[in-house]
């Protein structure tokens, strides 16, 4: 499941150029059909993963955009 979620993150991200964290959640939670909370966590730490290995960059706090 976690792979899910990381393509619709990098998708979500790249097809916007730069999108908050909440937005994220939102498309997400609607797309599966969880919870919001549990997707929050998922997404909390598949995002810290992806700018860690440079693959999303992080200006501000909450928001994510294309390296």
């Amino acid at each position: 499941m976690k792979g899910k979620y990381t393509q619709l993150i990098i998708d979500i991200v790249y097809s916007k150029q730069c999108v908050k964290k909440s937005v994220l959640v939102d498309e997400i939670a609607k797309a599966i059909g969880e919870p919001k909370d549990i997707v929050d966590r998922n997404v909390d730490e598949i995002l810290t993963r992806l700018v860690r290995r440079g693959v999303l960059k992080r200006p501000y706090k909450g928001i994510y955009c294309r390296p």
